[in-house]
């Protein structure tokens, strides 16, 4: 006896049926599907990093009392955009991604197809305002002859390549309404194969982002900087691998979810690595900006460390004691750590001139002296003095 041959319209019926028949089957038999939902802890963990990088860099501009430039206004674009795509994504946890396909509410799947096309676009945009950014602050720092032309050119193909992908997202079904209705079966259109759509923008995109780590490193090897400053703006800038294999992970999910028959339970990872991709990339984009914050704190790192290795030498240290005495004019004040070494003297003429004078001596013992002995360590000297003035200080050796 064969198979009763069903008509498309029938066929369509019976898949639509399939999510519910599933629930059913699992309500009878007692089994519950596994509720994913750590990908939204995730996403709102690593925007609200990317907020607070971006706020560092306008604190940092406001110290250094420069003017704001396009570079900064795109990447508080860039932040708007990947905010706007985590609130996105914040609402698939109530309309059940994460849970199995047949588990999710079939009035909520096209609402979840909707958003996922939105989130596709807000990450189109946003990867576009960040790239923008990075071109922008390197037209600002270089000016080595030649250089304009190749960020021109990355600007460019940018701003081609993320207006192409985009219109390519929007209109990848025809109807543009097939893309959130044609998982029932029971609505006509067609829609380009979405694996190769999105293998052709991932490829792509990862290509202009390793042409943008490039770039910058083909001019700043060759400056006449010292070695730790090459390594440590090399260090910097490539960064942006970080962004580069968040890419690659986020191809590898597109992958799995075009080829799914359980695309809500994939769905969590996609969110995961585009969000992270969103999110480092604006990371890396604003760290050369928080040089003027981050120099303090370098500074105090290399002080401790010089202490911690002085310590560790075995020298100790005596608390100095400062005596005042009045002789010839002078009020003299002695470092009794240093045997007398130091001497700072300050004229006293009924305290009526304003003119401090600072006069540091140091004692150099017979023989080859080691650098400990006659290093002055400049932290270490405090000057008080009530009355504003200026101070001049002089070394003999």
């Amino acid at each position: 006896m064969s198979a009763p041959q069903l008509s498309p319209d029938e066929l369509a019926a019976l898949l639509h049926t399939f999510p519910a028949c599933g629930n059913l089957t699992d309500s009878l038999c007692g089994i519950t599907s596994y509720h994913e939902r750590s990908y939204t802890t995730i996403i709102f963990v690593f925007a609200a990093l990317a907020t607070l990088v971006v706020a560092l860099r306008f604190i940092a501009r406001l110290r250094t009392r420069l003017p704001l430039w396009w570079d900064d206004c795109s990447a508080v674009a860039s932040l708007s955009v990947a905010v706007g795509f985590t609130a996105v994504c914040g609402v698939y946890d109530g309309l059940g991604v994460g849970l199995d396909l047949w588990a999710v509410p079939q009035d909520n799947l096209s609402t979840i197809f909707i958003l996922l096309e939105a989130a596709l676009l807000c990450y189109i945009m946003s990867r576009c305002f960040v790239r923008i950014s990075i071109c922008l602050f390197l037209m600002r720092i270089f000016s080595v002859a030649g250089a304009r032309p190749y960020i021109v050119l990355g600007l460019a193909l940018n701003v081609a390549l993320s207006i192409t992908y985009l219109f390519a997202i929007i209109f990848q079904c025809s109807p543009v309404s097939f893309f959130w209705t044609g998982w029932d079966g029971l609505h006509e259109g067609t829609c380009v194969h979405q694996w190769a759509l999105y293998l052709a923008g991932g490829v792509l995109s990862t290509t202009l982002d390793v042409y943008y780590i490039v770039l910058p490193l083909w001019w700043v090897l060759p400056l006449q900087l010292s070695r730790a400053k090459k390594i440590l703006t090399a260090a910097m800038l490539s960064l942006g691998l970080i962004v580069i294999i968040t890419s690659v992970m986020r191809i590898v999910t597109l992958y799995k979810f075009t080829h799914s028959t359980n695309p809500t339970r994939i769905l969590p990872q996609l969110v995961i690595w585009e969000g992270l991709e969103l999110d480092a990339a604006i990371v890396c984009a604003c760290l050369p900006s928080l040089g003027p914050l981050l120099k303090p704190v370098g500074s105090r790192l290399k002080l401790w460390t010089t202490r911690v290795t002085k310590g560790s030498s075995g020298s100790s240290s005596v608390p100095a004691r400062r005596y005042g005495s009045q002789d010839g004019g002078h009020v003299k004040l002695v470092d009794s750590s240093n045997n007398g070494g130091a001497q700072l003297s300050k004229r006293d003429h009924g305290y009526q001139s304003s003119n401090i004078h600072l006069t540091t001596t140091i004692l150099q013992n017979q023989g080859p002296p080691s650098e400990s002995d006659v290093s002055l360590n400049v932290h270490g000297v405090e000057l008080y003095d009530r009355r504003q003035g200026y101070v001049q200080g002089h070394v003999w050796t």
